[in-house]
């Protein structure tokens, strides 16, 4: 799910670069789920397929009619197999796309903590670094306690994130005194939440009158993020609490198998004379690879917050919500890229638009301009678009030939339009 291999694709599709990028790709390939499995089967044939082989004719005839027998059934359950693992296959794929969607994102509350939170305050800085920590503790708790790769990075929660510079020693000795009442650390995420709706609300009360009440939506609103930043950490712990039906995938499991096992005994050779002999099961490991490989997919879909390569990347979440609190200026001690106090002042770049906006193709989808950028135009030395640059005119409208069409339609319209008679007041 999450193997990162269509960045090393070409811009255009090339047969050899698929095969070498996606086909030959072995992190997360069907050949290091499946191997195993696949020799086994090749191994159990050939065990199969020298039995077969020892027997007299009387036993080799008799094998025959049973392989002739399984070869007649084996269409019928191929067929209920293939809708099976299709259904299964869009029910764990429905729930691991559920959960991604619900993976809790700091980014909305870092945007409105960082345009409106101590904007107005000696100490804004100090305020909106608090709360941007509070917000990546929410974060780290609700990671760890749902994620089987980020407890392997950081097995002791507590103390990694002192050693991360997230909380201190008196923020993680309050969450360990609720950890000891409730030893569920992702459902301890309310309350760093709870200390960053306190400086939010703080920060506001701080300013004039006047200002209070020209902000008091803008409150609203940062408290809104903070809410649904919330909202979003419990709707990720209820999809992944609700497990998948363990019975589907118990019933999936073993119809497969038992799919594989009826392919070995009726794949062997039947020693009938117009038959051919193989001496490579090569469509029972296609037929495997198509069964096995489709259970593969949804059973690695089953838990995708686990440890296995196609797994999400939680990890890789946090660090990057990490490194935009550090673009925003509220981790670290690099204050340059701070929102509030880098604002760029104001300035008109019409001149270089009027430029830009002469070469912009009329027709959106005209293929001869959409070969190169709008960079690509050449000037005439005083930084207007060459004509050969310029994008084609519409075609002139004649006007008086239009006039006379609109006219004589109107005349048609008229004379065929229905008129309702008269009443006489006399009769």
């Amino acid at each position: 799910m999450t193997v990162p291999y269509t960045s090393t694709l070409p811009p255009k599709f090339s047969s050899a670069s698929w095969f070498k990028r996606v086909v030959l790709q072995w992190r997360g390939s069907v050949y290091k789920l499946m191997f195993r499995e696949l020799l086994v089967i090749i191994f159990l044939w050939y065990i199969a397929a020298t039995i077969n082989e020892y027997q007299d004719e009387d036993m080799q005839k008799r094998l025959g009619d049973w392989i002739q027998f399984l070869r007649t059934y084996q269409g019928s359950t191929r067929t209920c197999l293939s809708f099976m693992l299709v259904y299964y296959y869009q029910q764990i794929y429905s729930r691991a796309r559920g959960i991604f969607f619900a993976i809790p994102w700091p980014d909305n509350p870092f945007f409105m903590t960082a345009c409106f939170i101590g904007t107005k305050e000696n100490d804004g800085l100090a305020r909106r670094k608090q709360v941007f920590r509070y917000l990546l503790a929410t974060t780290f708790l609700v990671y760890h306690g749902i994620s089987d790769k980020f407890k392997a990075a950081y097995p002791d929660p507590f103390d990694s994130l002192k050693k991360l510079g997230i909380l201190n020693d008196f923020e993680t000795e309050e969450l360990e005194r609720r950890f000891e009442e409730f030893p569920y650390l992702n459902e301890l995420n309310f309350v760093p939440l709870a200390w960053c709706q306190k400086i939010i609300t703080e920060s506001f009360s701080l300013r004039t009158e006047q200002d209070w009440r020209a902000d008091r939506s803008l409150l609203a609103r940062v408290v809104e993020s903070i809410r649904d930043f919330r909202q979003a950490c419990a709707n990720v712990l209820f999809e992944v609490y609700l497990p998948f039906p363990v019975f589907l995938s118990q019933l999936v499991t073993i119809l497969t198998y038992m799919q594989i096992l009826i392919t070995l005994f009726a794949q062997q050779n039947s020693h009938e004379p117009d038959e051919p002999t193989f001496f490579f099961p090569i469509f029972t490991v296609v037929e495997a690879l198509a069964f096995i490989g489709a259970l593969r997919v949804g059973q690695i879909y089953t838990n995708p917050l686990g440890a296995d390569d196609d797994d999400y990347e939680m990890v890789s979440f946090f660090n990057r919500n990490v490194r935009l609190a550090s673009l925003y200026g509220c981790f670290g001690n690099d204050d340059s890229f701070d929102i509030a106090s880098s604002v760029p002042p104001l300035a008109d770049l019409s001149a270089i638009q009027d430029i830009i906006i002469s070469r912009v193709p009329i027709t959106i989808y005209d293929y001869e301009h959409h070969k190169s950028s709008l960079l690509s135009g050449g000037d005439d030395g005083n930084g207007n678009p060459t004509a050969t640059n310029r994008p084609p005119s519409p075609a002139p409208i004649n006007t008086p030939d239009l006039r006379k069409k609109i006219m004589k339609k109107r005349k048609i319209e008229k004379k065929t339009s229905f008129k309702e008679p008269l009443l006489n007041p006399c009769e």
